[in-house]
């Protein structure tokens, strides 16, 4: 029987089983965790802050995503994203270029417009 088979070589019979009926013997792939709002903002306005290490720069896009208006719309975009990097892969599904096409879709204001219609301002020491 294949259960025999199986234990007697294990190694022929999972090469026997690709090519045979690949469907059954892949490993299944499994959705990689969502992209969730904050990372999409975050993402997205980092360019904000482009001359500060991330981490102080992450600092300033969480004061700005306290108040920014638009939560809802960062939580259908980083939805969306997850389900098109699921389906074709993350080579395939650049989350930089999905954010440059789809932002401006959904209103998302635009990175160099940001500060000053929300009367933020940003200054060197």
């Amino acid at each position: 029987t294949a259960i025999r088979w199986q234990q007697q070589n294990p190694q022929l019979f999972f090469q026997q089983l690709r090519l045979r009926a690949p469907h059954i013997a892949q490993k299944p792939v499994l959705p990689k965790k969502s992209l969730n709002s904050w990372m999409a903002f975050r993402s997205f306005y980092l360019r904000i802050f482009s001359h500060l290490q991330q981490k102080e720069a992450s600092i300033y896009l969480t004061t700005l995503w306290k108040g920014d208006p638009f939560k809802a719309k960062w939580t259908i975009i980083a939805a969306a994203y997850s389900k098109i990097r699921n389906t074709v892969g993350k080579p395939r599904a650049p989350l930089d270029h999905y954010l440059k096409i789809i932002c401006p879709q959904m209103g998302i204001i635009a990175v160099e417009e940001y500060l000053e219609i929300f009367n933020w301002s940003s200054t060197r020491d």
